[in-house]
């Protein structure tokens, strides 16, 4: 919201991944309404439009909501397009667990040498939204304007906090932590995945590689939304995927199942019952 309230100004053009982080890409719709989406596919982002575009949101380290993780190839593209065109890539650390495992891709800001990347982030998935806790990493001339900017936002933020996390952070205890999420979010991607075959077979679902949901192409003409009412009805919890679409009345058939907060021996469970759910919706509708 910052960085959206600082840089962008009505006559801007906003590239965003379709699908994409449904908050950021209405954040940017509240100073523009040039808005482009850039399909995803099997590498990532894709970068046919991205010409059009004087700032570009990402998330490259694993993609919200598909979990795909950029190429590197296309990495170096989208950093030689920001050049070519004078635009701006903001990166976000979506599920930064993932992140710290894969080391062999560097992010974005990593491979800058221009200064066209943002980076930024925040703690809400790794510890707690409730925290308020984020960072951003640029040009000192642009954090020198968003703490001025902040100040007028949030006179007192929470210093504790973050002093608290800074020596978390310090002594290893953090990435230590991000380290046993990832191998937690990897057993239960695993259980899901075999789950997901067995009773439910011709569901699509995308890269389970150690973040805290998945995204799943249903395959078939069913209205998720309406799937979600049956699903809670038998004590199952998903998320329907049109809000991740900038046109999201015509795409209603992927849906976006969590792990963050689900014990590994109630998976197979749940996804038993979520069958029945499709059962019932199909039965009805």
């Amino acid at each position: 919201y910052m960085l959206a309230t600082l840089l962008m100004r009505q006559n801007h053009v906003v590239g965003v991944e379709e699908p994409g982080y449904p908050d950021a890409r209405n954040i940017f719709m509240l100073q523009t309404q040039n808005i482009v989406p850039l399909a995803v596919d099997h590498e990532g982002v894709t970068l046919t439009r991205a010409n059009e575009c004087d700032y570009l949101f990402v998330t490259p380290g694993r993609q919200c909501p598909t979990g795909v993780t950029l190429s590197p190839q296309r990495r170096q593209n989208l950093l030689q397009l920001a050049e070519q065109n004078d635009s701006i890539i903001i990166e976000d650390e979506y599920d930064a667990q993932v992140l710290v495992q894969n080391t062999t891709i560097p992010a974005l800001k990593s491979l800058d040498r221009h200064g066209r990347v943002i980076y930024l982030g925040s703690l809400s998935k790794p510890l707690a939204p409730g925290l308020r806790l984020g960072y951003i990493v640029a040009a000192p001339e642009l954090i020198q304007e968003l703490r001025h900017l902040r100040r007028l936002m949030l006179r007192h933020p929470n210093v504790f906090n973050q002093r608290v996390f800074a020596l978390f952070i310090d002594q290893g205890y953090y990435h230590s932590m991000l380290r046993r999420q990832y191998q937690l979010h990897r057993q239960r991607g695993e259980i899901l995945n075999k789950a997901l075959k067995q009773y439910l077979p011709t569901w699509k679902p995308y890269a389970m590689n150690g973040g805290s949901a998945c995204w799943v192409d249903t395959a078939a003409e069913i209205d998720t939304t309406v799937l979600t009412h049956y699903a809670a009805n038998l004590g199952v919890l998903i998320e329907s995927g049109h809000s991740f679409f900038l046109d999201f009345d015509k795409q209603k058939h992927f849906l976006r199942l969590g792990l963050g907060s689900i014990s590994a021996d109630l998976i197979n469970k749940g996804v038993f019952n979520l069958a029945r759910a499709v059962e019932e919706y199909y039965l009805y509708n």
